[in-house]
């Protein structure tokens, strides 16, 4: 069997162009569809030309082989089928077992979490600054000294609130 290639898709096109420009009344119906299929089929991208998202988790860049991305949509609708074609006892050990290996995997830090660490670091580091600087004598630029003064205390205004909030 002969592997379909862009060269041989264009090689083909081209042989039926010739043909039907050599015959005084063009190519019959069947041919004619053919080579309207041929060039259909020229024209599917091999690689895809925009990032693709398709909820859930199925995330693809620009550039993927479109192949690949009908392949992994194959996959999902015989996952999802296999899923559907589950009895009840079937899906609730399926289920546990997906919790099981989630239990496994390590956690990340809530983002509020991290957020508050940074947040006190921060607080940390410019009362460091302020401490061992001498401000009078070396910032002379307003914005910056507006800055150095609003964000500690925007700082400690979000982590009061995510503290309300936990």
């Amino acid at each position: 069997m002969t592997t379909i290639t862009r060269e041989w898709l264009q090689k083909t096109i081209a042989e039926f162009e010739n043909t039907r420009d050599d015959i005084p009344f063009g190519l019959d119906d069947d041919d004619a569809k053919i080579l309207k299929v041929l060039k259909q089929v020229l024209a599917y991208p091999e690689t895809l030309p925009c990032p693709v998202h398709l909820v859930p988790g199925l995330r693809l860049g620009k550039g993927c082989k479109t192949e690949t991305l009908l392949i992994a949509l194959q996959r999902r609708a015989e996952y999802c089928a296999g899923l559907e074609a589950m009895t009840p006892e079937e899906r609730a050990e399926h289920d546990a077992s997906i919790a099981a290996l989630k239990a496994m995997l390590p956690q990340p830090e809530s983002p509020v979490a991290m957020l508050c660490a940074a947040l006190e670091r921060m607080l940390k580091m410019h009362e460091l600054v302020m401490d061992k600087t001498n401000t009078g004598a070396s910032f002379y630029d307003a914005e910056c000294i507006r800055e150095m003064n609003m964000a500690p205390i925007q700082a400690r205004q979000a982590l009061m609130f995510a503290e309300r909030h936990k």
